[in-house]
C-alpha cells in the first residue's frame, strides 16, 4: 500500500507514505488527471490486473494478475491524493477491507488538508499579496529574533522615487507594477538567510544577515544595477530608488535600527535620491524625519552629487 499526494498546484503526485512491512506497489502515475480513481473521484476497484478494463499503470507489474484498490482523497471538495492498495489477484479485497482503506483515506485526507489550509491561512497571515514579499508583523518578527540571537545585520529602508508622480501620470496599474518589479528584484537578489518586507505603500525593509553597513551599500547598488538592467530589457518605465542603511553595530533594538535608517533614506532623498546613504548611531536621537519632511518639504526636492561606496565608506569613518 502506498499513499500518494499532490503537491499544491495538483500537477504532481508523490509518494508519502508506504506500508510499514509490505512495501510499496510502486504505481507509476505522476499526475493526478491520469489517477482514474482521483478523475472520477470515487474509490475504483480492480479484480485483475490483466483484464482489458484495469487501470494502465497496474500493467507490467513484477507479479502479474494484481488486484487493486484506489481510494481517492479528497478535503472540502478538493483532490489531494489517492491511496493505493494491491494484493495477489488469488486474494482480492473483501468488503471490509475496502472500508477500512476508505476509512484510512478519509483521515488522512482530513489530516492533510487541515494542515494544508494552516498552512494557507498562515502564509497569508505572514506575506504581502501585491508582491509576494513579506509583511510588516513578519518582518518585524524576523527582526526580533535578530537581535535575540546576538548576531550581526544590517537593515535596510528602501523607497520608489516620485512614486506618486508614477501614479499620477501612468496610472495606478503602472504604479503596482513598479512595486512588483521592486519585490522581483529584492527576491532574486536576497541569500536563503536573508528577509524582504513591503513595508508599506512604496516603501521596503531588507533585512541582511552577517552584513554591516558597508557590505550592505555595495549589495545596494548591485541590486540598484539589477533593478535598471531588467527595467531597460524589458521596455518598462523606469524608475529609481533610495535606500537608507543602519546595521547593528549602531544599536541593538529594532526602533532605533529603524529610525536611524529611515533618517539615512531622507538624506538620500535630499541629495537627490537614486542612491543609498548609510545612518549613524546618533540618528536614533534625532526628530522623526517624517515629521521633518512635513515640516521642511523642500529638503525632498535638493539635488546634490552621486554617492559612491567610496563617498558612503568615507560618510561612515568615525568623526575625529
Amino acid at each position: 500500500m502506498q499513499l500518494l499526494l499532490a503537491d499544491a498546484g495538483a500537477v504532481e503526485l508523490r509518494q508519502v507514505a508506504q506500508h510499514p512491512t509490505a512495501g510499496s506497489p510502486g504505481c507509476a502515475v505522476r499526475s493526478p488527471s491520469n489517477c482514474v480513481a482521483v478523475r472520477r473521484g470515487s474509490t475504483v476497484t480492480y479484480a485483475d490486473s490483466d483484464q482489458l478494463n484495469a487501470c494502465p499503470y497496474l500493467r507490467g507489474r513484477q507479479s502479474p494478475g494484481l488486484a487493486a484498490t484506489c481510494v481517492p482523497l479528497s478535503f472540502m471538495g478538493r483532490s489531494l491524493g489517492v491511496l493505493h492498495a494491491t494484493s495477489p489477484g488469488d486474494t482480492p479485497f473483501r468488503d471490509v477491507v475496502v472500508a477500512n482503506l476508505k476509512t484510512l483515506a478519509f483521515a488522512a485526507a482530513t489530516r492533510t488538508g487541515t494542515v494544508r489550509a494552516f498552512q494557507r491561512t498562515q502564509l497569508q497571515a505572514m506575506t504581502d499579496s501585491l508582491t509576494g514579499l513579506l509583511n510588516r508583523r513578519a518582518l518585524e518578527i524576523e527582526m526580533h529574533d535578530l537581535i535575540r540571537r546576538g548576531g550581526e545585520f544590517s537593515v535596510i529602508v528602501a523607497d520608489l522615487d516620485h512614486f506618486k508622480r508614477l501614479n499620477d501620470t501612468l496610472g495606478h496599474q503602472s504604479g503596482d507594477h513598479a512595486l512588483r518589479r521592486f519585490g522581483e528584484a529584492l527576491k532574486g537578489s536576497l541569500r536563503a538567510d536573508d528577509r524582504a518586507a513591503r513595508w508599506g505603500g512604496e516603501e521596503f525593509v531588507v533585512l541582511l544577515v552577517g552584513t554591516l553597513a558597508l557590505q550592505a551599500a555595495e549589495w545596494v547598488d548591485r541590486l540598484r544595477a539589477r533593478l535598471a538592467s531588467e527595467l531597460a530589457q524589458n521596455g518598462q518605465p523606469a524608475f529609481t530608488s533610495s535606500f537608507g542603511i543602519a546595521d547593528s553595530s549602531m544599536v541593538r533594538d529594532s526602533v532605533s535600527l529603524l529610525r536611524i535608517a529611515d533618517t539615512a533614506l531622507y538624506l538620500a532623498k535630499s541629495r537627490g535620491r537614486d542612491r543609498a546613504s548609510i545612518g549613524r548611531p546618533e540618528f536614533a536621537l534625532g526628530p522623526d524625519p517624517r515629521q521633518r519632511d512635513k515640516a521642511e518639504p523642500a529638503n525632498r526636492e535638493a539635488t546634490g552629487p552621486q554617492l559612491t561606496v567610496a563617498h558612503l565608506r568615507a560618510h561612515h569613518e568615525p568623526r575625529g
